[in-house]
């Protein structure tokens, strides 16, 4: 799955004024991320289309989505469901579609992600671990054990990042200034270290400066 190694775009799925999939705009959506670098997308499952979308539209998106990346990028199908039995039949549904990968939502138990991954085969299973919702909290040793090959924690950085932020202005508040939480901040050695600022400032010393050649008269 080199796949992994770049970024990958999870797409929404565009409605028109008459309640049906906007397959121009799906398109669009899906040829955008491509052309900016994606090496994989995801269909049918960033704004709960999984559960919501009828059977026939979800086989169509994938189907669509694997005609378009054409073996560019990967597809992931998303196959989540309230009831088992539709999840696995949705993710038949996208195997045979030519989907690379499953994304299995809203399972609540270790015992619903081991019986999942057992009755599916061959298919990359990808587990959602986000905190403050139905799944308990699994490591990535725990799922893989379970059966799945890859993982993602969704927001969990931005919710680092929000309750940093809440606890700073609470200092700057309290305190009159942040100078109480300086030891809790990247400091600015660290973020240049992060980036390579040094790197990209070594690149712009050895560039030299384009000259322009003076022009000859044209007669």
């Amino acid at each position: 799955m080199h796949w992994l190694g770049g970024f990958i775009a999870d797409l929404p799925t565009p409605f028109d004024d008459d309640d049906r999939v906007d397959w121009p705009a799906f398109e669009t959506l899906c040829e955008h991320q491509i052309r900016s670098g994606a090496t994989a997308i995801v269909v049918g499952e960033t704004m709960g289309e999984d559960s919501t979308l009828g059977r026939d539209e979800h086989e169509e998106i994938v189907a669509a989505a694997v005609d378009i990346a054409r073996g560019r990028v990967a597809v992931i199908a998303g196959a989540g469901s309230n009831a088992t039995s539709q999840a696995l039949e949705l993710t038949t549904m996208a195997e045979a579609a030519g989907a690379d990968a499953i994304f299995p939502e809203a399972m609540s138990s270790r015992e619903m992600f081991e019986e999942f991954a057992k009755r599916v085969s061959g298919v990359p299973l990808l587990a959602n671990m986000t905190e403050f919702g139905k799944t308990p909290y699994f490591t990535a040793s725990e799922f893989e054990a379970m059966g799945y090959r890859m993982v993602i924690w969704p927001v969990s950085s931005l919710r680092v990042a929000n309750k940093a932020q809440q606890n700073l202005f609470a200092a700057i508040k309290r305190d009159g200034g942040a100078h109480k939480v300086v030891d809790q901040m990247q400091t600015r050695a660290e973020l240049y270290a992060t980036i390579g600022l040094h790197d990209y400032e070594a690149l712009d010393a050895s560039i030299v400066q384009t000259i322009i050649p003076e022009t000859i008269s044209q007669r």
